[in-house]
């Protein structure tokens, strides 16, 4: 009886030791998932040169800029990422030299492109990222030409760029640094970070305050990386769904980059929850250089709405209220928080209502 229970446990043993080795097997290799991705993330950084500083070209290895600190981020730029697989492959370069005369064939201004992807316009700090490219296509290893589509005016020399995947030692992500050149003096950009916050307590972070840029022209800033003239209320939905929106995170913190050197001002256009919206734009000037990482915030307030309702909209009836008030108010004080003033409005309300209903009162009693 003893051997038999000692057999069993046994058996039952070397089940379990077969199980834990079978689940070892199976549990992935922490660290490999990037080289059996099949996708990976294309980043192009856009930079640009004065005419007499153009570095000579160079081989772009997937992760350092070959240019070091030379050249600017350059936004509005448009590429166009097409797969080439099929053409690419279709004269079977087997030699290094081959693989080049193939890559240059495509990456040829003549080349008519197929097969158009996606199209990514650079912004931030003169980037463009096109994630989740496929690593195959039609069975083979991808190539994918990214080709200049659009850049702002004064701008020459388009630098196209093929990819044959994969790339020796890029895991999951390839950084590429096409170059142009620029007027003589290269445009420069930089950029601002804000913290939204309590007018009477700043330690007080709001969330969900959104804002538009708009430059010294009075033009405002698209999505599109463009500048356009708004007419009417800038707060109309119409208005402002074609344009760049910040919006401020849960610690209040916001910012903007990629912005040419100069005088900007920020725009609100919606309140954070239980706030009235500022009317007051806040200055701001970029730096050339200095990103939003490498300047201190601007602290941009709002003032609570009275009893925490929101403020009345600024269309409509509502409208001619708020702009009736002022006038009719006028020799109120001008001193104090926008709240004190609603309160003292309120107050002037409900005398005067107090009053009407007793002249009508004595007016009924007197019958």
């Amino acid at each position: 009886m003893r051997q038999f229970i000692k057999r069993i446990r046994i058996l039952a043993a070397s089940m379990l030791l077969a199980v834990l080795i079978g689940l070892l097997a199976a549990a992935p290799v922490r660290g490999q998932a990037a080289e059996t991705s099949d996708t990976v993330d294309v980043v192009l950084h856009k930079l640009v040169f004065a005419p007499d500083a153009v570095p000579a070209d160079t081989t772009n290895d997937g992760h350092t800029n070959p240019f070091g600190d030379q050249g600017s981020p350059l936004n509005g730029v448009t590429f166009t990422a097409y797969d080439v697989t099929q053409d690419f492959w279709s004269t079977a370069p087997q030699t290094e030299a081959a693989m080049t005369d193939a890559q240059n064939r495509i990456a040829a201004a003549d080349y008519v492109a197929h097969n158009p992807v996606k199209a990514v316009t650079t912004s931030g700090e003169g980037t463009a990222e096109f994630g989740g490219l496929p690593m195959h296509s039609h069975g083979m290893n991808a190539v994918y030409l990214f080709r200049e589509t659009q850049a702002p005016k004064g701008v020459t020399g388009t630098q196209n760029l093929v990819i044959v995947l994969p790339v020796k030692g890029a895991a999951g992500r390839i950084d590429l640094y096409p170059k142009n050149v620029g007027p003589e003096t290269p445009i420069e950009t930089g950029g601002q970070r804000f913290v939204k916050v309590d007018a009477d307590d700043y330690s007080e972070k709001l969330a969900g305050a959104e804002f538009v840029v708009r430059n010294a022209d009075g033009e405002y800033l698209t999505k599109k990386q463009k500048w356009q003239v708004v007419t009417g209320t800038i707060t109309d939905s119409n208005n402002t769904q074609s344009l760049l929106t910040l919006q401020s995170k849960d610690d209040g913190s916001f910012a903007i980059d990629g912005l040419p050197a100069g005088d900007y001002e920020l725009v609100e256009v919606r309140a954070p929850e239980g706030y009235m919206r500022s009317e007051h734009p806040v200055d701001f000037t970029i730096v050339p250089g200095k990103y939003s990482s490498a300047v201190a915030a601007i602290n941009v307030v709002n003032a609570q709405s009275p009893w925490g309702y929101p403020p009345l909209p600024n269309t409509g009836i509502f409208g001619k209220l708020r702009h009736l008030l002022p006038k009719t108010f006028g020799w109120l004080p001008q001193t104090g928080s926008a709240r004190a003033t609603w309160l003292t409005i309120l107050g002037i309300f409900l005398l005067v209502s107090l009053l009407i209903g007793r002249y009508w009162y004595k007016r009924v009693q007197a019958r």
